[in-house]
């Protein structure tokens, strides 16, 4: 994994902010995809990533819920063909989708989330990953404190479970993130990718323009609706997933490298970039 705070390598340096819930599956199939872009393109760009949080839930009881029962409370009848999909999907990715234990408030990991980035962003990735993997395919609780200190330990952060123990620790730092980063989308993952265009022609954000194809990993039934702003929103089973390209300061970019890079990482969700319009799916 290529995690950069600069780049000092000569390679060309890509940002990439990523808002997520931890219990969002759809959060953790894009990271899947995003290690294989990053994996597939390491020799030519060094990485920057970073983790935000958005609460797919925000009342959720600290308590938990039968996660089974959650979902078939939430999308009724349509609850059984959704998960047996997110199955799929999994085992398309090497893992087994596991419904068991509870699901519930996510605060806490992502008090965590912010802590270990304090330690330095690979191991902010990693622990993301840990996570994700805990909670998808071990049954493990997103609200466990045990689980989210081991989680830590694993990836070397460290002073985790003193950190927890005072429920005040990074919570004004994770509303700020929140509203920074997640208070204008309404749906996770969502990607800012951060790049410079130098060509003449592309001087405003305005002008990048993103086709999504969808159908590989959405329902049949998925929108596509760009607005004016260089945003497309995929509308899914499990919420939408957004993808921003931005234009930045840092860096030099070109059309051809952001084209590739956001190709890599979407690789289920193909992107194509436009600089003129986003043509008629």
């Amino acid at each position: 994994m290529a995690q950069a705070s600069g780049s000092n390598t000569g390679k060309k340096l890509i940002r990439i902010d990523v808002s997520s819930d931890s219990v969002c599956p759809w959060c953790f199939v894009g990271k899947k995809n995003l290690d294989k872009a990053i994996a597939a393109s390491k020799d030519q760009f060094d990485f920057e990533i970073k983790w935000h949080p958005f609460f797919l839930n925000p009342s959720a009881p600290k308590e938990g819920v039968n996660k089974r029962q959650f979902y078939e409370s939430k999308f009724g009848s349509r609850a059984q063909g959704i998960l047996s999909r997110m199955t799929e999907i999994f085992r398309g990715l090497g893992m087994e989708y596991d419904l068991s234990g509870l699901t519930g408030n996510t605060l806490d990991s992502h008090r965590l989330i912010y802590f270990a980035g304090t330690q330095g962003l690979d191991k902010q990735h990693n622990l993301v990953e840990e996570l994700f993997l805990g909670y998808f395919t071990q049954g493990k609780y997103i609200g466990d404190r045990e689980f989210l200190v081991e989680c830590a330990k694993k990836v070397g952060v460290e002073g985790a479970a003193e950190f927890l123990e005072n429920p005040d620790n990074g919570l004004k730092e994770v509303y700020e993130d929140l509203q920074k980063y997640s208070a204008n989308i309404s749906g996770v993952p969502n990607y800012i990718v951060e790049l410079k265009i130098e060509d003449s022609d592309l001087q405003s954000e305005r002008e990048l323009k993103i086709k999504v194809d969808v159908d590989l990993i959405m329902s049949k039934d998925a929108s596509i609706e760009p607005n004016i702003e260089p945003i497309v929103s995929a509308t899914g089973e499990f919420g939408n997933s957004i993808i921003t390209i931005a234009t930045g300061e840092s860096g030099d970019r070109d059309e051809a490298d952001v084209q590739k890079i956001v190709l890599l990482m979407t690789k289920q969700v193909p992107l194509m970039l436009m600089t003129n319009q986003v043509p008629v799916l």
